[in-house]
């Protein structure tokens, strides 16, 4: 089984809000940006890390500590696994967004809490947030 390493690439929040809204993550954006002509203060000029992938069918990708993820296949994918970050610190939160369809999803890199989906439908995300406490991965559709 081959590994894919994602490379970790700085993306603007403001092109990151646009992607959200466009792909449905939050179909209302209007409290992320603001009115047309209108400017963002400090939060436009910041960048942020975001995890990328185009895995094939029975590969892993493995992801950074970076808050955003896109996992674009070419098509759907009958198995892939997924490798969270391997030193989580707590509260580490990530949003994984899906292009295609996903079978059967593998969660990989620690505890990873039962109400972790195990198929993925196309053009939707999930979001993983580590607990220290109990040393656990919670993942939600």
């Amino acid at each position: 089984m081959a590994n894919t390493i994602i490379q970790a690439n700085p993306v603007s929040l403001a092109k990151i809000a646009g992607m959200m809204q466009t792909s449905g993550f939050f179909p209302d954006t209007s409290g992320l940006l603001p009115a047309s002509g209108g400017t963002i203060t400090g939060l436009a000029s910041k960048s942020v890390a975001l995890n990328y992938a185009a895995p094939l069918t029975g590969t892993t990708v493995s992801l950074t500590g970076a808050p955003f993820a896109v996992i674009e296949p070419a098509g759907t994918l009958a198995a892939l696994t997924v490798a969270l970050p391997s030193s989580p610190t707590d509260g580490l939160a990530i949003v994984i967004g899906f292009t295609r369809a996903i079978t059967a999803i593998t969660w990989s890199n620690g505890t990873v809490a039962a109400v972790a989906p195990a198929t993925i439908a196309a053009g939707t995300h999930v979001q993983a947030v580590y607990r220290a406490a109990s040393s656990r991965w919670f993942i939600f559709s």
